[in-house]
């Protein structure tokens, strides 16, 4: 059985993000209907973030 990583990385200044905390996400739908989830390590980093 795989595990998922307990570690992402910041949409936008590319940090590493301890997911076993609290932090930021924004969602979008890609053309296709797909939903994806942008993660950020700060409320900065997700107000400084550009599609």
């Amino acid at each position: 059985m795989n595990a998922a990583p307990t570690t992402t990385v910041c949409e936008h200044c590319g940090t590493g993000i301890d997911t076993n905390e609290w932090y930021p996400v924004e969602t979008a739908t890609a053309g296709d209907g797909t939903l994806r989830f942008h993660s950020f390590c700060s409320d900065r980093c997700r107000s400084a973030w550009e599609r």
